[in-house]
């Protein structure tokens, strides 16, 4: 993710309607962690701030082919892949079977 937050705060980011929010004005998608999340440099008093993850799409022509390195292009698609597996989960990002790992395998399948 284009961002400057931790490992854990990228894995604590939910999918809930008041916590993943696309910004059709400027193409920008803005990110919230769970509730109850708390970052390794954040007092329990203080409340999660979203964070703005902007959009290329706005610098990029159709032809351009920078556009497809747009990190809000790449979460749409990677939420459009995981839909069938997702289920109940909140978590923007599925653990893969049998260890901690954000699910990229989806985005990017070996061999």
């Amino acid at each position: 993710m284009a961002s400057s937050k931790r490992r854990s705060e990228i894995h604590a980011l939910s999918i809930e309607e008041s916590h993943l929010r696309f910004d059709s004005s400027d193409g920008s998608v803005t990110l919230l962690c769970q509730p109850g999340f708390l970052a390794k440099n954040q007092l329990p008093s203080m409340a999660s701030k979203p964070f703005k993850v902007p959009s290329l799409s706005r610098t990029c022509g159709n032809e351009d082919e920078d556009r497809l390195l747009c990190p809000v292009r790449s979460l749409k698609f990677y939420l459009s892949r995981v839909k069938s597996i997702r289920g109940s989960r909140k978590r923007l990002f599925i653990p893969l079977t049998g260890g901690g790992a954000m699910c990229l395998r989806l985005l990017f399948p070996v061999g």
